[in-house]
């Protein structure tokens, strides 16, 4: 998997070692993911570069191709934004089909309730005409946010204690133990795959009703809610569950926990403040593997693969499924 980062403002590391096997690459930029090329970067590099100097607060794609005619596409996979948490791009991700999720269509996030101007003039470039907001109403108050180009939003919402809006709240009111935590953070993700299904074929349906622009699914911290309804669709677009997995533990990378402790602390009353107030919140701040491995294996409980849990739990057959993945995926 190519990977880029904006080491500084216009400066770029890309390392691409395992997708062209060491072979020399041209290398473009561009600011649409669209093929072919942009801007010539360089030619003749192997393994990784750095490219500086490109136009800054701006999303750039890159276009690397090798002599016997591989191309890959490739961007930064978080948003960086100042005021929003856990914001990223959908693209890249091999499908076991041969194909690759569409850079620049997809995107993923937590609360956008502190956009600055500049992450105005940033958003504005992605053109995100519809959302899906798994937040309560509540929650939407609390954390309000305005996007440019006014985009159509759906509220899905989806109870962060899955079945109960005081859950966790009483949660860390009624113990000290971090590991009480843990284990109700894995009765959440276990129900979330089963009671919230309605909600998750909604998603499905407006999936299929999106027609131009880009979609964006959000909740308040993006790892959950977002994460279960973000790994559904990358099953449904044929991603294996590796891919999926890899997806979901970026949450830890890109989810800022030291920052949101204390918003963590007020919404969800927590009453034990200091380290120890910290050790007991930490299992809902982090992304663990463990959690996405109970989706897995309540999947398996029932079903002999993914693509079968998809179709029958979201009734979504070949004509959806086709049609879902000529949206958002490329031929490789």
């Amino acid at each position: 998997m190519i990977e880029v980062q904006e080491t500084s403002p216009g400066d770029y590391q890309i390392d691409w070692e395992t997708e062209f096997k060491q072979r020399p690459v041209s290398v473009y930029s561009d600011l649409t993911p669209k093929f072919p090329g942009g801007l010539l970067l360089g030619e003749g590099q192997i393994k990784n570069g750095r490219y500086a100097g490109l136009p800054t607060q701006r999303r750039h794609y890159f276009h690397i191709e090798d002599q016997q005619g591989l191309r890959r596409l490739a961007a930064q996979r978080n948003i960086p934004l100042s005021g929003a948490v856990n914001f990223r791009d959908l693209g890249g991700y091999l499908t076991n089909g041969g194909q690759v999720t569409k850079w620049g269509t997809l995107f993923r996030s937590g609360h956008m309730s502190r956009l600055t101007s500049e992450d105005q003039t940033y958003l504005a470039q992605l053109d995100i005409r519809t959302v899906c907001d798994f937040r309560r109403e509540i929650e939407i108050q609390s954390e309000a946010s305005l996007l440019p180009g006014s985009p159509t939003t759906h509220n899905v919402q989806i109870t962060p204690g899955a079945r109960d809006a005081n859950h966790i709240q009483q949660l860390f009111a009624g113990t000290d133990k971090p590991e009480d935590v843990v284990a109700a953070m894995l009765e959440i993700m276990r129900i979330l795959i089963t009671d919230a299904a309605p909600q998750y074929k909604k998603l499905f349906e407006l999936l299929l009703e999106h027609d131009d622009g880009t979609f964006l699914m959000n909740c308040s911290a993006g790892k959950e809610r977002t994460g279960v309804g973000v790994a559904l669709l990358l099953m449904a677009l044929g991603v294996p569950r590796e891919t999926i997995q890899y997806d979901f533990m970026l949450s830890g990378k890109y989810y800022p926990i030291e920052s949101e402790i204390p918003r963590v602390f007020e919404k969800y009353e927590v009453g034990l403040r200091g380290e120890a107030g910290r050790r007991l919140v930490m299992p809902l701040l982090e992304a663990r593997q463990a959690y996405i491995q109970v989706v897995f294996d309540e999947i398996d409980k029932n079903f002999a693969s993914d693509e079968a849990f998809i179709r029958d739990t979201f009734m979504l057959g070949d004509v959806e499924l086709s049609h879902l993945r000529a949206k958002f995926t490329d031929q490789a």
